[in-house]
């Protein structure tokens, strides 16, 4: 995660840029390759909304919504990161579907081997009607995150298992070229590799004899 604070902050590429002037909205995705984790009773209690999002996607977005640290010690660093969690505005209980999805994951096939569906997890305690299952959407009222929407999403027996965060970038006036359709920066955090991947998505024109705009994905 300390790789997105030096790809803000100390890049003059980001840094102007990372506001809600430019930032369209963001997307942070966890993927899980198991599915009930041995125990359905107990997931059924808590759903992914509180076994994945409370746990896994708290760094993910205080290093993205964060205010500018004065230093990077890290009392400072968690300072601003709880700045970011109290930024969280508030959705009131009636306005929570418009906010979220709730549903189950199905039994599929992984790695040539057939996985139950949640229904068909051991150790229910009753027939689920529904697990809480991101996509969800939320907003962060600060200067650095303010007016433009996180995505958070996750799943049980998906393939691969990782963690993307994708900043997507608002489109420029068109004028005289056509919209382009990818225009991110995506971030892949350091797990098990041990290393942080990012590439970013812009529009060029490719060698042709003519303008011809079409999008280029790269990694940096």
């Amino acid at each position: 995660m300390q790789n997105i604070l030096a790809l803000r902050f100390a890049n003059a590429l980001f840094e102007p840029i990372w506001n809600r002037n430019y930032i369209e909205h963001v997307q942070i995705t966890v993927a899980e390759t198991v599915g009930g984790k041995g125990g359905g009773g107990d997931y059924e209690n808590s759903g992914a909304l509180r076994d994945m999002v409370q746990n896994q996607y708290p760094p993910a977005h205080c290093m993205i919504a964060m205010e500018a640290p004065v230093s990077f010690e890290a009392n400072e660093i968690r300072n601003k990161k709880v700045d970011v969690l109290n930024a969280i505005r508030k959705i009131p209980r009636e306005e929570a579907h418009q906010y979220a999805v709730r549903g189950q994951y199905s039994e599929g096939w992984m790695k040539g081997e057939k996985v139950p569906g949640y229904e068909q997890e051991k150790a229910l305690s009753r027939t689920p009607r529904w697990i809480p299952l991101p996509p969800s959407k939320f907003y962060i009222d600060n200067c650095a995150g303010r007016m433009y929407p996180f995505y958070v999403r996750t799943g049980q027996t998906d393939e691969p298992e990782d963690q993307y965060d994708h900043i997507q970038f608002r489109p420029a006036p068109n004028f005289a070229f056509p919209p382009v359709s990818r225009r991110d920066l995506a971030i892949q955090p350091a797990h098990h590799q041990h290393v942080s991947r990012r590439w970013i998505s812009v529009c060029v024109s490719r060698p042709s004899g003519r303008v011809n705009p079409s999008p280029l994905t790269r990694w940096i």
